[in-house]
Parts: C-alpha cells; structure tokens; sequence
C-alpha cells in the first residue's frame, strides 16, 4: 500500500515543543484501513519531509490524531500545517499492544516524550472497555509540566485510570514526581502485571529489568514495535 493524501483538520499547540495534529483518515471511512490495534504507528510526509509517528487516537475512527515534538524537519513542517493541508500517509505499521494480553490482570503504562501518544491509543480503547482490566497505572515521563498537558484533557481518574506524572526539569513550583520514570517502578509491578512500554531505549531497558525483578513476568512486558 503506498501513501494516501490525508487533509489536516486541525493544529494546536499543547504546551511545551509538543502539536497535537489530527487529520481525516485516507479514505475518509470508519477508521485507517489496518489500524486495528493501539499502539501502532505510520509515516507522514510533507513538504519533502517525512518521519514515523505513533498514532495517538483509538482504531475505527474516520481521523488519526498523532502528537509532534517540534525541532526536526518534518515536525516543524507539520507544525506550519493548517486546516485544509494535505499531508501525505502511509502505511499502518506495528504490532501494537496488545490488549488481550492484560484481561483479567493489572496494567502498567510506561511512557516518555512523544512515546505518550501510543498510551493515549491505548488509553481511549480502555475508556470504553475498561471491565477487562484490572488497576490501570500509566507513569508519564516529561521534561516539564507543560508537555503533560495535553494527556490532561481527559479525566482519567472517572475511568479509574491512574495517571501519575514525572517530571525529569521540574520548575519551582512542582510538588509532584520528580526525575527518571523507571526509577518510580518500586512496588507496582507483581507476577500479575502486564506492562506496555514506549520511550528512549535505556529507559525501556531499565524499566523491564526492574519490572521482571519484582516479579513481572519478561513475557508479560511489551513495545509497539
């Protein structure tokens, strides 16, 4: 399948160098033919620019919603979209997470950066089927408090989903988490625990090591790819 043209619905700034950018699905039907599974990713071209982006909206929508860290060229380029742009999609790509791997047990979220938006994928498919799962804990890595703003649109605790905050360059006035996600692990993973990670590879690393030490079967720890 080769890329499709896609029309830009909306831009906005959502604290920090983060966009969140939302588009009309190709073929402008109920849902991105093979996006079937939170998690999974796409490229978006645009402007001679292109990059890979996890897609941060829940499958079987007629648009994609994706979250863009400003500072490389093709995330400046969609930052410059407006509505009515057209911007160029591939492929589906990626497992996913895998959902059906967490009935029945707890499920632990970790993220960082722009890896946030696969969880929200994640996260808007619990909403609505959050009977089969147990406790739902996502820790959010952040440089500030403003990159976090954006998760913050949706109120997560009337889901029973518990959203707990880090912050790696924390202002004067923060009073809540503070430093390296995988560092907050003590006492939330168990032999019972299926665990979604997404971020930069020495944190995806340290996490399941210090997961599968506290019990978190290896088998039960997984990444979009």
């Amino acid at each position: 399948m080769s890329f499709q043209w896609s029309q830009v619905l909306s831009t906005r700034e959502v604290g920090g160098a983060l966009v969140h950018l939302r588009i009309a699905t190709p073929s402008r039907s109920d849902g991105a033919p093979g996006f079937t599974t939170p998690g999974q990713y796409t490229q978006l071209k645009v402007s001679g620019a292109m990059g890979y982006f996890a897609i941060a909206s829940a499958p079987g929508l007629p648009e994609l919603e994706f979250l863009v860290k400003r500072g490389s060229t093709v995330g400046e380029a969609l930052a410059r979209c407006q509505v009515g742009d057209m911007v160029e999609v591939g492929p589906i790509a990626g497992k996913g997470f895998p959902l059906e791997h967490a009935r029945g047990r707890d499920l632990l979220l970790v993220a960082t950066g722009t890896g946030s938006a696969p969880m929200h994928s994640v996260l808007e498919v619990l909403r609505a089927r959050r009977e089969e799962v147990n406790a739902v804990t996502f820790l959010h890595g952040v440089r500030t408090p403003a990159d976090a703003e954006w998760m913050a649109e949706r109120d997560w605790r009337a889901a029973r989903i518990d959203w707990r905050i880090v912050v790696s360059r924390p202002p004067p006035f923060w009073t809540g988490r503070v430093g390296r996600v995988q560092d907050h692990l003590a006492g939330i993973g168990h032999d019972l625990t299926t665990a979604f990670l997404c971020g930069q590879k020495m944190m995806v690393a340290e996490a399941t090591g210090a997961l599968v030490a506290q019990g978190v079967p290896a088998t039960r720890v997984f990444l979009n790819g």
